[in-house]
C-alpha cells in the first residue's frame, strides 16, 4: 500500500513537472499572432533547408498554431490555412460588428435628439460671458493640466477658437485686435511647449510669431493666398524669419539638450526658412524693386537670394537638416524661373518663341489669324520703326472683332461690328461700344450680365418690334410713315446723332414722297 502511495505522488510530480515545462515553453512564446507568424515562416524556412528534421519542425509548427488558437480565444483549433491568413480575416467585418455599429450609431442618433430637444433651449439662455469663461478653463486645463500629446494639441487648438470669440463679441471695432491675439498666442503656446516639451504646440507658437510679423495664409475656394499683409511688414518679416533659422540652427547644432531644444528646434527650421525664401521671393521681383527699391538694392537682393538658395543647399546635408534643403532648393528653382520670366524678352515674339524652344501655340483660330496678320505687317513696314511695328502687333494680338461671334443666336440679336475700332464691338440695345481687347468673348458674357444690359434689352425686344405688327395698317404709305415714326422713336430713345437722324429721315422722306406720287394722299398719319 505504501509502494502505491508512492507511485501516485511520483506520477503526480511527474504530470505538475510536464505541465510547468509546457507553460514555460508557452510562456516564451510571442502575445501576437503577427509575431507568432513570423517565428512559423522562420522554422518552415529552417525546415525547407534541412536544417531541422520534419518532425520536430511539425511539432514547433503544432505549438505556434495551439497558441494563436488560444490568444483568438477560438475552442476549436485553427487550421494551418486559418492562421496563416489570420490578418486578413480580421479585415473581414463580421455580422456582430454591422450590429454594435448600427447599435452606436442610433444611440448617437438618440443623444443627438435628446439633447436638441431638452438641453439646447437651456444652453441657449445661458450668457455669452460664462460660455466664454468655461471655454477658456477647458483649453487651459488640455493645455497645462494634461499629458496626452493630442489633447494638448487640441487644447491650443481650443485656446485659438476661445480667443477668436472673444475678439468678436468685445473688440470687433479694434483695428489691432488680430495682432495683439497673434502676440497672446504666441507667448500663451511658448509657455505650454515649454511646460509640456510639446513640438506641435511650438509649431503653433512660431506660426503665431509669423503671424504678428505679418505673414498670412489664407485658403479659400479653389485658392491659396501665402504672402504678407502690405509691402512695409515684407523686409521685416523676412529679416526675422532669418534670426528664426539662426536660432534653430543653433539649437540643432549644440549637443547638449535644454529646455528649447525639442519643442523649437525643427519648427524654427522649417517656417522660419519657409517665410524667409516667400519674403525673398518677393523682395527680389522685379514688379517691387521697380517700386520701393533702386538699381543697387535690387541687385543686392538677387545676390542675397541666390546665396541663400545656394548656402541651404549646401549646409543643408552638412548638418543634417534634410527639410532646410529641400525647402531652401525648391524655393532657389521657382526664383531662377522667375529671373527668367523677367528677363525673357517677351515684346519680341521670335525671341519668345525661341526661349521656349520654338514651342508656342495658339488657343484659338482667332489667334492663329492675329498671327498671320501681325507678320504681314512686320514684312510690309521693314523701313518703318520697329517700335511702332511692335505697337501694332499688340494691338492686334490682344483682340478683335470676329465675324463668327455673330452666327450665335445669343450674340446676334445685339451685337454688331464697330467699325471705328476693330478692338471694340457695339451693343444696339444699348447703343453702347465696349471694348473686347483682353477677353475676346469673355468680355461679351461680361457685358450680357451687366444690370444695365439687362434693363436695355428687355426694353429693346419690345421696342424692336415696328408699329406696324400691332397696327394693321390698310397701305404701302401707312405703313412706311409707321416705321418712319419707329425710327424717330428708337433714335430720341438710344440718343442716336443728329446727322444719324438726318441721314436716315432723308432715306424715309425719299420713300415716303415716292409714294405720295402714287397716292393722292395719305389717310391717318400714324404719330409716335
Amino acid at each position: 500500500m505504501t509502494n502505491f502511495n508512492w507511485i501516485i505522488i511520483l506520477i503526480s510530480i511527474l504530470c505538475i513537472l510536464t505541465i510547468a515545462v509546457s507553460d514555460n515553453n508557452v510562456n516564451l512564446l510571442p502575445k501576437s499572432i503577427h509575431e507568432l507568424k513570423q517565428y512559423y515562416d522562420v522554422i518552415k524556412n529552417l525546415e525547407k533547408r534541412g536544417i531541422l528534421n520534419n518532425e520536430i519542425a511539425a511539432n514547433e509548427k503544432q505549438l505556434y498554431i495551439e497558441h494563436a488558437s488560444k490568444l483568438v480565444g477560438s475552442k476549436e483549433l485553427l487550421t494551418e490555412e486559418e492562421f496563416i491568413t489570420w490578418k486578413q480575416r480580421e479585415l473581414i467585418v463580421s455580422f456582430s460588428n454591422i450590429i454594435a455599429i448600427l447599435a452606436g450609431i442610433t444611440v448617437i442618433i438618440a443623444l443627438t435628439v435628446l439633447i436638441g430637444i431638452y438641453i439646447l433651449p437651456i444652453l441657449v439662455h445661458i450668457p455669452a460671458i460664462y460660455w466664454e469663461i468655461f471655454f477658456y478653463i477647458i483649453s487651459i486645463s488640455l493645455m497645462i493640466l494634461n499629458h496626452n500629446s493630442w489633447l494638448i494639441f487640441f487644447g491650443c487648438l481650443t485656446f485659438l477658437a476661445t480667443l477668436s470669440f472673444t475678439i468678436k463679441l468685445h473688440f470687433s471695432r479694434d483695428r489691432h485686435a488680430v495682432l495683439k491675439a497673434c502676440w497672446i498666442c504666441f507667448f500663451v503656446w511658448t509657455i505650454v511647449a515649454i511646460y509640456q516639451q510639446h513640438r506641435e504646440a511650438g509649431y503653433l507658437a512660431v506660426m503665431a510669431l509669423e503671424a504678428s510679423l505679418g505673414f498670412i495664409i489664407f485658403v479659400g475656394e479653389l485658392i491659396i493666398v501665402i504672402g504678407f499683409h502690405n509691402e512695409k511688414v515684407i523686409p521685416s518679416a523676412t529679416i526675422a524669419s532669418f534670426i528664426l533659422i539662426l536660432i534653430g540652427s543653433i539649437l540643432h547644432i549644440q549637443q547638449r539638450s535644454n529646455i528649447l531644444t525639442i519643442p523649437f528646434t525643427r519648427p524654427l527650421l522649417f517656417l522660419g526658412t519657409f517665410v524667409y525664401f516667400i519674403g525673398l521671393l518677393i523682395l527680389s521681383s522685379s514688379l517691387y524693386t521697380k517700386q520701393n527699391a533702386g538699381k543697387l538694392a535690387a541687385l543686392l537682393l538677387q545676390i542675397i537670394a541666390f546665396c541663400s538658395g545656394l548656402a541651404t543647399m549646401f549646409f543643408g546635408p552638412m548638418l543634417e537638416i534634410p527639410f532646410i534643403q529641400a525647402i531652401g532648393g525648391t524655393m532657389f528653382v521657382i526664383w531662377l524661373l522667375e529671373k527668367y520670366v523677367e528677363i525673357a524678352p517677351w515684346k519680341n515674339t521670335i525671341a519668345v518663341a525661341s526661349s521656349l524652344l520654338d514651342i508656342e501655340i495658339a488657343n484659338d483660330e482667332t489667334d492663329r489669324e492675329h498671327l498671320i496678320t501681325t507678320s504681314s505687317i512686320l514684312k510690309s513696314n521693314e523701313n518703318k520703326n520697329i517700335e511702332d511695328i511692335l505697337g501694332a502687333y499688340q494691338k492686334i494680338k490682344k483682340g478683335m472683332f470676329n465675324s463668327q461671334w455673330l452666327l450665335n443666336p445669343q450674340f446676334a440679336s445685339f451685337l454688331q461690328q464697330y467699325k471705328p475700332d476693330s478692338a471694340k464691338v457695339l451693343c444696339i440695345a444699348s447703343n453702347k461700344h465696349f471694348s473686347v481687347c483682353d477677353g475676346r468673348k469673355n468680355d461679351i458674357d461680361r457685358h450680357i450680365k451687366l444690370k444695365r444690359y439687362n434693363n436695355n434689352i428687355k426694353s429693346f425686344g419690345i421696342d424692336r418690334q415696328l408699329i406696324t405688327s400691332t397696327m394693321k395698317s390698310n397701305t404701302k404709305v401707312e405703313e412706311t410713315a409707321a416705321a418712319e415714326g419707329t425710327f424717330v422713336y428708337h433714335g430720341v430713345k438710344h440718343s442716336h446723332s443728329h446727322s444719324f437722324q438726318q441721314y436716315f429721315m432723308f432715306c424715309n422722306f425719299v420713300k415716303i414722297k415716292t409714294e405720295c406720287y402714287r397716292y393722292e394722299k395719305v389717310e391717318n398719319p400714324h404719330k409716335c
